[in-house]
């Protein structure tokens, strides 16, 4: 089975790559552990993200759009910041 691509916007050191899957990347943060689906739109360089607090849960919640992949990551990111900032993680 082939190796699939990680865009370079998705930063490794930062985050653990649970899946690929055709314009559809689930990621957790090495920071707080979040876990998120950022997923590409077919037509468009813009994002619909998801997000859930723990791997154990179920169900993904609707977080935000975004402009871009490197948006997407950007705002992930922006998150956690919050989230460690207020120790809600």
């Amino acid at each position: 089975m082939a190796k699939k691509r990680i865009p370079q916007e998705i930063d490794t050191d930062y985050f653990t790559i649970i899946s690929i899957q055709k314009n559809l990347y689930e990621l957790q943060s090495k920071n707080t552990h979040h876990c998120w689906i950022v997923q590409k739109s077919s037509d468009s360089e813009s994002c619909h993200i998801k997000h859930k607090y723990r791997k154990k849960v179920k169900k993904y919640h609707d977080q935000c759009n975004a402009a871009s992949l490197k948006s997407a990551v950007n705002k992930i990111k922006k998150h956690d910041a919050y989230k460690i900032k207020e120790g809600k993680y």
